[in-house]
This record gives C-alpha cells, structure tokens and sequence, in this order.
C-alpha cells in the first residue's frame, strides 16, 4: 500500500474499481466522516404554500360566504410534491320564522410521491420484492458516514444502477426516487343543508341533511431492471441483490391501478374511515322558564347514516414490455380484487337540561343505537349519561363579589358510551377466492382462517368523573381539576386457536380493563396588558393516568395484541414484552465464557413496561406587548416505554454511532458476568467479544434481541411557538383594507431526551395516533420534522 487516496464514492473506471490503478498500484481510501450526515445530505426541506382568498358578508339574519384555497407543497423527500386546491360555499337565508342554512366544498388533491413498503395495496416498494428492509429509509440509515450520497443521485448511472450498486443487501434510495411512483388524486365534496323552524319563543324544529363523498384514484408503477452478468455473478459472494434474480437476470415492472368510492381518501378502517357518508337528523328543541327560576332545554332527536365504499384494484408485477404501465401488456394472470360495504344506523337521543337560578344545572342524555355492523339480537345498545354541576358563589350570598374567590363550581358525571369494532359483514364466516384461482373456467374458494362469531357485541366504556373549578383574584388565576374512572367492557380482539378447529384466530368480545387519573388546569394572568403595557400569562395542565387488565377470556392472564404489545392481567395497558439476554439474580448480562457474546433468553419473554404516557405535563407562555404577541407551548410525557425496531437495522449496517463506542475493536460487554456453575456467577473484567466489528454487532445474538432497542419514552418538547404581529393601527389610514396581521409559527422546534435513547422521537410510531398499539417505530417511515411557517392575513 503507498497510500494512494481515491475520493470514495466519485466514478472510477473498471480497474480503478476494483482496487487496482492503470500501472498496478494498489488504490487506498483514507475514511473520515463527511461534514454533514449523508442522512442530512439525502432529504431536502420540504416547503408549503398556502394562498386563501374569502368573501364574507351580511348579518346574524342572512349571510353568504366563500372562499378559494390552494397549496402548493413539496415533501423532504426529493421529487415528492402535492397540489390542493379547495372552494366552498355557505350561507343563512331567514324567512319569518323559517331559517336555511347550506354549505358545499369541493375539494381537489394530486399528490406524487415514491412507492413505500408499507402502501395500501402492499406493493412491495422496490425491486427486492420480499425484503422489507429496501424500503427507502432504511436504505438512507445503512448509508455509511464518509460516502458522499449526492454522488448516487443519478440512479442510472455507472456506481449507482442496480447491478454495480455498492451495498450489497440495500438498494440505492435514488433508485426508489426515481423508479417508483405512486400518484393519486382525491376529489371529495362536503355538502349540508339545514332547515330550521321557529313556532313559538319555546320551540324550534330542524332537519338536516348532510352527504361527504369522494373519489380516490391511485397508480403504482414500478420500473423493470435488467441485471448485468457482473451484477448476477456476485464478484464478492456476498450473496447480493441481483445474485437473488440468476434465474430470469431481471426484475419484471409493475402496475397497480385503483378506484375507491367513499371519503376520498385510501382509507379501509373498521369504525368508518375511508366511507362515503350521507346523514339526516331531525331535532326538536324545546325551551321554557317555568315559575322564573327553572330555565330548561329539551331536546328530541333522530339520527340516520348509511355509510358506503367500494373499492376495486387491479394489478400486476409481469409487465411484458419496459415502461408500458398498461395491464393488458403482462405476463401472466392479472391480480384483481373489489370490495363493497354498506352500513345503516339508527339512533333517537335526548337531552334535559334544567338550570336553577343560575348556581345548579342538571343534564341527563340518553341515546340508542341500531348499527347494521351486529346481529339483531345485539345490535341495539344505549348512551346514559346524568352531570350535575353547582355553583357555591352563586348559590351562596355571602361568596358574591368576594375579590379573592371570585368563581367557583362543583361538578359530577356519570355517563356509558358504546362502539361497534368490527368491520361490515364480519359477523359470519365467509369464502374467499383461494390462490391461484380462477384457474381457467375452474373457481374455487377457501373458508376464511379467522372465524368470526354473530354475538359479537358493541364495546362498551362507563366513566365516573368528579371535579371543581376556581378562579381567584377576579378571574387573575383559574384552577380547574378532575378526577375520573373508566371501565372497558367487550373489547373485540383476535386471538389464536387451534389449526385443528380450520381457522386460526377468532374475532371475540374479551376482558375489562380500568383506568383512573387526575387532571389538573392552572391559568394564571401574572401580568395584565391594560396595567402594564405588557402582559404575561402562563398555563399549567398535568395528568396521570394509570390503567390495568382486570380480566380476559375465562383461563388466559395474557393476551397477544400484536407488534410486541400484551394485555396481562392485573397489569397497565397494554405492556411491551420482547427477548432480553439471560441475567443473573441482580440484571447484570451473562455473556459466554469463550467469545464473550451475551446469551439471549430464547424460553420466556421480558416485560418492559406501559406503551402509554403515565404522566403528562404542559406548558403555555404568552407575552403580549403592545401589538406583539408571543406564545409557546412546552409538553412532557413520562413514565413509558419505546421499542425503536429502527435500531436493528442501524446496527446491522453499522450506522448507528452505538456500533462505534469501543471503535470496532474486541470489548468486553458493559455489566456482564460469567456463569462458572449452576447459579454462581463471577463479574467479567477481561474477557471480551471475540470480534468487536460484524461479528458481535450482527452474528451474536444482539442484533436479535429487543431489549438493547428498548428505551425510556420520556421527553420534553418544544412543540409550537407563535410570534403575531397585528398590524391594524398601521393601515388604518387605508381606505380598502381593514386589518392586517402578520404571525411566524414553528412546530416539532427541539425535543430533549434521556441519554438512553440515542434513536429518535419516542412519538415516531408505526401506526396511528388512535390505535391501542403504540410505543413501537421501524424503517418503513420517514424522519420526524420541524415546521416553520409565516402568515399573512389581510382584511378588505
């Protein structure tokens, strides 16, 4: 070696990129970490234009309103971007005592954006078909520090195609850039009408009526790679990528087409989402002041819905001719598959309201639901609910006008609401298609390996809350604090079942969890603006929430919910339970006496602890100054666990600087011992990994197990900061314009966390924010984002 660098990563000619020069010297890279991460490098600031335009006009007995919006945005992901453009229209027209009150909106949304792994129809997001681990963030994370990534920006080119590509296990990311897409578009409508009737001072009778639908069309194409002989022969035998295609020496392209009639967006949730909806309620309201202390409100009302979706896609990933995205030029059979739902609810409801003198309100509600999604023997269920709140000084004479307790109120509830978890039609058993038919003129069909039952029944939720609120010092401080209990009762869950009884899971009503909290609301304003030309006011909120299982099914104390999330009996919920390594009485790590791994415990799985936020605690600051304002918003979550599935990947690919602590050389394992016999166990002090580089970060069995990636959930974060300007003593000399205000916003600005998390955002989750199942992220995202944003508002 005579020390001959080469800039890694630029293009070099055949020789060269081998290793040896023209005249046989031996080629040498001197590796150093490049000034900014290649991570960095490869996503670009993505950017968001908004420009609204209104037009309002009349009184409280007519109106008319509308406005015309359109967005313009491009993602951090290269060449993703996406146009919006929305109209609507509403008014109030009075007649006598006959009002009508209508909107319509219409908006219209393209999007272009790369093909991920985890897409609605499940096209598998690059040419490695069934390697999820080619997604296009995880291929950026196995970027390695000192290659410049910019220099595979040409996915075609001479080191970044597919054949020469240098990593043998991912994909260039600029390949999924460049030779996948998927663009869709939404048209959806909003629309309502509402007609009201005025008899009498004491009744009002309305009907509306209401229609959201939409339509989402969606193409998926893929590009066809033919493979060189250099690509397929393997020159390293490192098993490669194009190695796994020696076979046809190409991976075929794909199209996928799909139309979806319901909201407008590719949704197929259970509750609803992803439906057209059309609604019609008629309510009567009845009003009175009796004996002149008693002002009551009563209200009587019927609910219909029909919830509607249809959706059909075909496909296919043997497209005979490269680029012609057309399915009738494929290979084989076409992938087909078309789905339609329908969903009817009936529903009456009522609500009292009886206030006494201004100091005590009672309300009572009560609703009964008739859903479709259940069978007739369960599918009517019922919402109670009874608040009472008092008022001490209002009720109390001696509390009136008193300067230091300036309010208070005493309240109480009790109440039940239901939901229906299932899908249409999943209350009896069905057929579906089985693979690989139709064969010709022959159909066959396969019984579904879930089995689903027809007593199935809603879920049902009671809650009892209690809570009071204060303001001291004339309205200068507001304390308000509650405490509640909640019980779940038939939650629809799968679980497994025996092969032998033909399925292997079945949908049933299961178990009763609990869970309790406090909640507490501090607003104080420190400074008052008329006082001091300068205010400052500042918001407190806390919670805790601490929930439990209290029972499953008859004969199980633990239940898999998936993505490592468990229901256990008389624990919170829902746990994190994963692998860990074999430990001593005390936790300290057994590693083997010979190569120095630690050993993993392949018979029972370790609890981490709660997915969920025991605690949260918020801040909110505003200064006011003049026309100035500034406020912030600080929030902290705790007493949680992470498992951040995205650290195997990083360690497997030595990207992660965890992987760089002892600098790839033999160490031994931190808080270990050695076994020397049955139950005795000795510190470790001198024997290390056998290999400190590949061999311990991805052949020992820490790569495979969860808890070196399980982390505390804990954070502080900044979430958003609002500097607004008004502006409208400037202008008001102007003759056409009225106001003028001018606000810069950042969101998702910094976030701190415990020195263990050396990951990501704990709230970087892999599935959505509603779902029970949290505390786990993977590669198959994008990074999290700050946001900063600049409004412009003007008055005509």
């Amino acid at each position: 070696f005579d020390g001959s660098t080469v800039q890694v990563g630029a293009p070099l000619d055949s020789a060269k990129s081998l290793g040896a020069a023209a005249d046989g010297r031996i080629i040498t890279a001197k590796y150093a970490a490049l000034s900014q991460n290649p991570v960095e490098q490869f996503f670009q600031t993505g950017v968001t234009e908004q420009n609204t335009i209104s037009y309002q006009q009349g009184d409280s007995k007519n109106s008319f309103y509308m406005s015309a919006q359109n967005i313009y945005k491009t993602d951090i992901v290269p060449d993703d971007k996406s146009i919006k453009n929305a109209f609507s229209v509403r008014g109030h027209q009075t007649y006598g005592m006959f009002s009508i009150d209508y909107s319509v909106g219409y908006t219209k949304t393209n999007v272009s954006t790369y093909v991920a792994n985890n897409n609605d129809m499940g096209v598998a997001g690059s040419f490695v078909t069934t390697a999820g681990a080619n997604d296009l963030y995880s291929s950026v994370l196995q970027w390695p520090a000192f290659l410049p990534i910019k220099n595979y920006s040409n996915s075609n080119s001479d080191i970044a195609n597919a054949s020469n590509f240098y990593d043998a296990y991912a994909i260039n990311p600029y390949w999924i850039l460049q030779h996948t897409r998927d663009n869709y578009q939404r048209d959806v409508v909003l629309s309502q009408v509402k007609l009201q009737l005025d008899p009498t001072d004491w009744l009002t009778a309305s009907y509306q009526i209401s229609n959201n639908f939409g339509i989402y069309q969606e193409r998926i194409t893929k590009d066809e790679v033919d493979f060189t002989p250099y690509g397929i022969a393997d020159y390293w035998s490192a098993s490669n990528v194009p190695s796994g295609f020696k076979a046809t020496g190409k991976a075929l392209g794909s199209v996928y087409d799909r139309y979806q009639f319901g909201d407008g967006t590719s949704n197929f949730g259970v509750g609803g989402d992803g439906y057209n909806r059309i609604e019609g309620d008629a309510v009567l309201n009845f009003h009175h002041t009796f004996f002149k202390d008693f002002k009551t409100n009563l209200i009587l009302g019927n609910s219909v819905f029909q919830n509607y979706l249809k959706d059909q896609w075909t496909g296919s990933n043997q497209l005979a001719i490269p680029g012609v995205y057309n399915i009738n030029y494929i290979g084989g059979l076409i992938q087909a598959n078309e789905y339609e739902a329908k969903v009817r609810q009936i529903a009456y409801f009522a609500d009292l309201d009886i206030n006494y003198k201004g100091w005590a309100t009672l309300e009572a509600t009560f609703r009964n639901e008739q859903d479709s999604r259940l069978s007739k023997a369960q599918r009517s269920f019922n919402y109670p609910s009874v608040k009472l709140s008092v008022v001490p000084t209002e009720m109390i004479p001696a509390l009136k006008d008193n300067k230091i307790l300036s309010y208070w109120q005493l309240r109480g509830e009790v109440s039940q609401v239901g939901n229906i978890n299932v899908g249409p039609y999943t209350i009896n058993n069905v057929f579906v298609v089985a693979p690989g038919f139709p064969y010709g003129s022959l159909f066959g069909a396969n019984q579904n390996t879930q089995n689903y039952s027809s007593s199935l029944k809603p879920e049902l939720t009671k809650e009892f809350e209690i809570g009071t609120e204060i303001g001291l010092f004339n309205g200068r401080l507001d304390i308000n604090y509650s405490y509640y209990v909640q019980h779940d009762k038939n939650q629809t869950l799968p679980i497994n079942v025996s092969a032998a009884t033909g399925f292997t899971s079945e949908l049933v009503n299961i178990g009763e969890t609990e869970s309790s909290g406090h909640e507490i609301q501090l607003t104080g304003q420190i400074l008052t603006q008329a006082q001091n030309h300068f205010g400052f006011s500042m918001g407190v909120n806390f919670s805790k929430n601490e929930g439990k299982v209290i029972s499953l099914i008859p004969g199980t104390n633990s239940l898999s919910l998936g993505n490592n999330e468990y229901a256990v009996v008389g624990q919170p919920f829902p746990l994190l339970e994963g692998t860990d390594f074999i430990r001593d009485p005390q936790g300290h790590v057994v590693v083997d006496a010979t190569n120095g791994y630690p050993t993993r415990n392949n018979t029972s799985l370790t609890t981490f602890g709660r997915t969920t936020p025991e605690y949260i605690v918020g801040l909110t600051p505003k200064f006011d100054y003049k026309f100035i304002s500034l406020a912030a918003v600080f929030e902290y979550r705790g007493g949680y666990v992470v498992n951040n599935g995205l650290g195997g990947t990083m360690v497997f690919a030595g990207s992660s600087a965890l992987t760089t602590e002892a600098g790839r050389s033999v160490f031994v394992y931190p808080n270990s011992v050695i076994q020397t016999s049955p139950g005795v166990f000795v510190k470790n002090t001198s024997t290390t990994v056998a290999n400190g580089n590949y061999g311990f970060w991805q052949s020992s069995a820490y790569s495979g197990t969860m808890s070196p990636f399980v982390t505390s959930g804990n954070f502080w974060k900044l979430r958003e900061i609002d500097l607004a300007f008004k502006l409208d003593q400037f202008i008001k000399n102007y003759k056409f314009i009225k106001g003028a205000t001018l606000a810069f916003t950042g969101r998702n600005l910094f976030i701190w966390v415990p020195k263990s998390n050396i990951w990501t955002d704990p709230e970087f989750s892999n599935v959505n924010a509603t779902s029970n199942v949290r505390g786990n992220n993977d590669i198959n995202q994008l990074p999290g984002t700050r946001i900063f944003g600049a409004d412009l508002k003007l008055t005509f």
